[in-house]
């Protein structure tokens, strides 16, 4: 039987009822068969159905004489204003509505106690997980605490203490003297998050500021000669991960690279272009000459000379 689809149980001694012979004996089996078609409609519209015989004699293509007497001349249905019904169809419906609430009753209960099971294991596991986690959480903590002694003891060993606010100042100060005379962002506020960063790399032993200082003086790229981006004092101290590629030679300027190309103004325009740009991709073609080598002002004067014969032509 398909999901969704109901059944009622038809007595096999239906036919055995005084009501019903009476029925039979009247209309023959049309009648008795236009009993069932009705109880079915019934079941299937909440025990109530219209006393519209006209339209139920066209649905069941008989007549609406015959309809109209099965269900009031053999007290077979209840009738009441427009409407009739069956107490038989009631009561049946009444104990499969408590059935259905016993089986759904009983289906709560397996699902809590299931629901209850899974749920004594899930918080079981989460348990195990839980205290795994604190057990790393106190791994690292104890670890964390062990490398602060670690220093302290160091610090000890060699008469040496943690860097002062006059430490802090310097470092500044060093950096935007660097920085003014290299075309790079100074700084203008010691922020927490600055003073952290400075502390955590003074601490280190790799760190080597006045070292760290001469690479970026030798790398176009961190000083912004290659590209947009120029290296600031954030860069350095903030993670330890970038002044140790400085040291590493990350960023030194590469053997056999080709020079940085160099930029000339158009006299028509006013924009910076790229020597190689003049008289091919630039749209002006007027170039102010500047500091030229005498190779390239010969080269230029070729070209003019090519490019003033084709316009003549």
């Amino acid at each position: 039987m398909k999901q969704g689809t109901y059944y009622f149980s038809h007595d096999y001694n239906v036919r055995s009822d005084y009501k019903i012979k009476r029925l039979i004996s009247t209309h023959g089996y049309l009648g008795y068969g236009i009993y069932w078609a009705l109880v079915e409609d019934l079941y299937n519209n909440s025990n109530r159905l219209l006393t519209d015989y006209k339209i139920i004699a066209r649905d069941l293509n008989c007549d609406e004489k015959i309809v109209k007497s099965v269900v009031e001349d053999f007290n077979l249905f209840v009738i009441r204003d427009n409407e009739f019904y069956s107490d038989s169809i009631a009561r049946r419906l009444k104990e499969i509505q408590k059935k259905r609430k016993i089986l759904q009753k009983n289906a709560k209960m397996r699902w809590q106690k299931n629901n209850a099971n899974a749920m004594q294991l899930q918080s079981k596991s989460n348990a195990i997980a839980m205290q795994k986690q604190c057990n790393k959480k106190k791994r690292k903590e104890n670890k964390r605490k062990e490398n602060k002694i670690n220093k302290i003891n160091i610090n000890k060993d060699t008469n040496t203490s943690n860097p002062s606010d006059s430490d802090l100042v310097s470092v500044v100060n060093k950096w935007n003297n660097f920085a003014k005379n290299h075309n790079l962002p100074q700084v203008m506020k010691i922020t927490d998050r600055r003073k952290s960063g400075i502390l955590n790399r003074l601490l280190e032993s790799e760190f080597d500021f006045d070292k760290i200082l001469d690479k970026i003086q030798g790398s176009d790229f961190l000083l912004g000669k290659s590209s947009d981006w120029r290296v600031d004092f954030d860069f350095v101290f903030l993670s330890r991960n970038n002044y140790i590629k400085i040291l590493e030679g990350k960023y030194d300027k590469k053997v056999g690279s080709k020079p940085i190309p160099k930029k000339i103004r158009c006299d028509e325009c006013g924009e910076e272009i790229f020597e190689s740009e003049r008289f091919t991709t630039h749209r002006c073609k007027k170039i102010i000459p500047q500091e030229l080598s005498p190779e390239i002002k010969e080269k230029v004067d070729i070209l003019v000379k090519k490019f003033n014969a084709n316009k003549d032509a």
